[in-house]
């Protein structure tokens, strides 16, 4: 017998591949002996004798009775393992490797019903179990690093800019030229893109119109909406990946995709659509319920301030009156000596800041400037520790256990939901902000002129947004009466005219 060492490195490996998560303890308490067998096994055959069964042992070693040995021929189920039974005529030769009961004891782990000949047996050294996420192999890690890269959008973006020199601080600077909800948006359609793409075995990054044709065309029963969105989430990656190429969106493949299906879409508009819900339903629940301003709580106060902002200035809810800062609020005097309130936001839709000034109302239970001016004095003191873009609005007004904070977009656009719904509104087809369209309508009903409500409203005098989307009047049933009176009424005040003579003016008969 030979003592080799008393510690070393021993890797179990299963055949050919190493697995690099089932890493070896070392032991300095396990001995390895390793039998010569030029000394151990006689070559004498008389010496040796003869075995049946296969088995060989040495001169110096006890014979035994009772031994596990192997049947000739029999073999167990699972794979190359050889069942054993109870023998009583061989003899037990010494093992290669000590064994120790203790160790047995200590490491009753649960093995794999599949087993290998390639595995090492040991006894004190002990095995991590395998660990699945180890493994990988450097290699399967690169292509999953790869793939989160083509699924996100702006690594893609970002990792170009980078190669082609351009700076951290620069592109972060050159991110901003999307607002964060339209980064969102652009974001869900590229992965839309990218996992379609990886399904038909192609490469999202290649510039191949042929490919985003395919795409709409497996994506044609959503809304021109939405395919809009795919199509911008697509171009804002190729304009920069791609950019001496063709836009996606000008290329004339997708430009006769979205003809077809503005052809082939049929929409009937909704009755929600086509008319805006009266104005005046919501201000009567105010003076309902909230009109003794005075005895207001904290938060009515705000919701009432929120109701009358969003009603004088038909701005949006969410984005616009949601995400009003309290320093971009003034509050002063005018040449006359009354109060007006000059307000701004910063971060609108149109990608510029958009500036109203309102000036005072004869009712102060429903003036805004005045119902601001109040809001502003009575949560003062809310406001000391604050960051200096906190909101106007906040959270947590009436509670003395937490913080009050900036407030939420869409947490100011539920608050208007709910007041729509107290005061019997169909909320169910009337969102939060059809609040604009209500208020917007309503002043065009009462005398105001299109270009007036635009310019006070901050929207393009020469676009037609207004006239497209918010402009909903709900007298049109009534004008539409009048108009078919006068046309079926004509025969009674009808007037023949001969050759030659001139018509002197057209009266229509109300």
């Amino acid at each position: 017998m030979q003592l080799v060492s008393d510690s070393g490195n021993l890797p179990t490996r299963s055949r050919d591949t190493e697995h690099t998560s089932r890493s070896v303890e070392l032991n300095q308490e396990a001995t390895l002996r390793i039998y010569n067998p030029k000394e151990n096994v006689p070559i004498n055959q008389q010496t040796m004798g003869t075995s049946s069964s296969g088995c060989i042992r040495s001169e110096t070693q006890p014979a035994t009775t009772t031994i596990l040995g192997t049947e000739s021929g029999s073999r167990s189920n699972s794979n190359r393992c050889i069942s054993t039974e109870l023998e009583h005529q061989r003899t037990l030769p010494s093992p290669t490797l000590e064994t120790d009961p203790k160790s047995l004891e200590a490491n009753q782990i649960p093995t794999s019903q599949e087993s290998s000949s390639g595995d090492a047996t040991v006894v004190k050294p002990i095995l991590v179990p395998d660990d699945t996420t180890n493994e990988t192999s450097k290699e399967t890690n690169h292509m999953e690093a790869q793939l989160k890269m083509v699924f996100s959008r702006m690594a893609l973006i970002n990792n170009f800019r980078k190669n082609n020199g351009i700076n951290q601080g620069t592109i972060n600077f050159l991110n901003q030229k999307i607002r964060k909800a339209t980064q969102r948006a652009y974001d869900n359609g590229w992965k839309q893109w990218s996992n379609w793409c990886h399904s038909q075995g192609k490469d999202p990054c290649n510039y191949n119109p042929q490919n985003a044709l395919a795409f709409l065309m497996a994506n044609q029963q959503y809304s021109n909406n939405h395919l809009n969105r795919l199509r911008s989430a697509i171009a804002s990656v190729f304009s920069v990946v791609h950019e001496t190429k063709l836009p996606i969106a000008d290329h004339k493949l997708t430009k006769d995709f979205f003809a077809a299906k503005r052809r082939s879409t049929v929409k009937i508009p909704t009755m929600q659509q086509l008319f805006a819900w009266d104005i005046t339903i919501l201000l009567q629940h105010i003076q309902n319920t909230m009109s003794s301003t005075c005895n207001l709580s904290l938060q009515h106060l705000q919701l009432k301030t929120i109701l009358l902002l969003c009603m004088a200035t038909m701005w949006r809810p969410r984005s616009d009156i949601g995400c009003l800062q309290h320093r971009d609020i003034t509050i002063n005097n005018d040449q006359k000596g009354e109060i007006q309130a000059t307000i701004h936001t910063r971060t609108p839709k149109e990608a510029q800041v958009k500036s109203i000034t309102l000036g005072t109302y004869q009712d102060q239970q429903l003036c805004p400037v005045q119902m601001l001016k109040y809001f502003l004095d009575k949560t003062s003191q809310y406001r000391t520790n604050l960051p200096e873009d906190h909101t106007l609005f906040l959270t947590y007004l009436e509670q003395e256990d937490k913080k009050s904070s900036s407030v939420h977009p869409s947490t100011i656009a539920n608050w208007i939901k709910s007041a729509m719904q107290d005061a019997g509104i169909d909320t169910k087809h009337y969102q939060a902000h059809s609040i604009q369209s209500a208020s917007s309508t309503k002043a065009v009903e009462l005398g105001h002129s299109i270009q007036d409500v635009k310019k006070h409203a901050n929207w393009g005098l020469n676009s037609n947004t207004f006239e497209k989307f918010y402009y909903k009047p709900s007298s049109q049933v009534s004008s539409s009466a009048a108009i078919n009176h006068s046309i079926f009424s004509s025969t009674d005040n009808s007037t023949t005219l001969e050759v030659g003579v001139e018509s002197t003016g057209i009266s229509l008969v109300s």
